[in-house]
């Protein structure tokens, strides 16, 4: 195991010009996290990425190179081009375990979703992938502003905490949103930019 670096080498980047992604990281940690009653929180299973990919589709949840969302063939592409990745330079199955799908107990719809990565620890750029990180997250939109994103990456924060150090995001500049949600569970800019 290699030490995550100290969160005082972490820092707070400059705003500029151009769009941009920047990496936020953090320690992971284990949460008590309370659904409530109307909500059910899985892990991933294989079964349902046709599902995760008509959710994608409902919502037009951006997806990897289609701003707009795509069609649920598309969806269904890239929920396999992440399992591939695992399978080949992860553990495919703590990124399932980490990745939450939620559904509503009633309509057993599907009202939030957050693929986590789970590849091997970077030895050689050590903060850019410490192991742990957020590939996508969506939420539908009347569950929106109700704390759903900050529980599944809570969720992701412990279970990833049984074998990974710390976890990292990538976060668009101008996502104030998105900036706020993992601001507020305490993440950091690294100064690492894409």
């Amino acid at each position: 195991s290699h030490a995550v670096p100290a969160p005082e080498t972490w820092h707070v980047l400059p705003s500029r010009e151009e769009d941009m992604a920047f990496q936020m990281i953090r320690h992971t940690a284990k949460f008590e996290i309370d659904w409530g009653e109307e909500l059910v929180a899985e892990p991933l299973v294989e079964s349902r990425k046709k599902q995760v990919a008509e959710f994608y589709h409902a919502i037009k949840c951006p997806l990897y190179h289609l701003p707009e969302g795509g069609t649920v063939e598309q969806g269904i592409f890239e929920v396999d081009r992440w399992l591939d990745h695992h399978r080949k330079h992860g553990d495919v199955e703590l990124a399932m375990r980490a990745s939450t799908v939620v559904s509503s107990r009633s309509s057993r719809a599907i009202v939030g979703v957050c693929l986590v990565n789970a590849c091997e620890p970077d030895h050689v750029r050590k903060v850019l992938h410490q192991g742990g990180s957020i590939q996508h997250i969506a939420v539908a939109p009347e569950y929106r502003r109700q704390g759903l994103a900050t529980k599944m990456v809570q969720r992701a924060l412990t279970i990833i905490a049984e074998k990974r150090p710390a976890f990292d995001a990538w976060v668009e500049e101008d996502d104030e949103a998105e900036r706020g949600l993992y601001e507020k569970l305490d993440f950091v800019f690294t100064g690492v930019e894409d």
